[in-house]
């Protein structure tokens, strides 16, 4: 799986998680996210998540991170931070932020999936929309 699947395939999993948890929650304002993913209603959303993370492992997790981790050297292009315009800085800032929180935090979490649903839904999905309009064509 390479970087740019690893980043879509999360941001997938994170919205289609956090949304279904919301309207489940309208019918249930009480409703733990836990509960929610280990209920009968959540099955499909359960296995599609876990479609999306499937290729998602130790070994995949570190050779996106390897993938990644060039990427700002090579925007500097030889430059500073100091140098970049407006748009380079926020590519600049999402591919740092990728690498620095996204990928701890999904490595942290990733042989407790319980861990890693609840950081999905709640912390996951605003990271992720975040960085993945401006990470994902840089890393392809």
């Amino acid at each position: 799986m390479s970087a740019a699947e690893l980043v879509t395939n999360l941001l997938k999993a994170a919205r289609g998680l956090a949304d279904a948890y919301r309207e489940a929650k309208k019918a249930n304002s009480a409703l733990k996210l836990l509960d929610f993913t280990k209920s009968s209603g959540a099955k499909d959303v359960v296995e599609k998540v876990e479609s999306l993370l499937s290729g998602l492992n130790t070994a995949s997790l570190e050779a996106a991170i390897k993938e990644a981790a060039g990427k700002p050297d090579k925007l500097l292009k030889g430059r500073t931070v100091f140098d970049l315009t407006e748009t380079e800085a926020a590519q600049y800032d999402a591919l740092v932020e990728t690498e620095d929180k996204l990928f701890d935090q999904v490595n942290a979490k990733l042989q407790h999936r319980d861990a890693l649903y609840t950081w999905l839904a709640e912390e996951g999905l605003s990271v992720l929309k975040k960085v993945a309009t401006i990470v994902v064509p840089l890393l392809l």
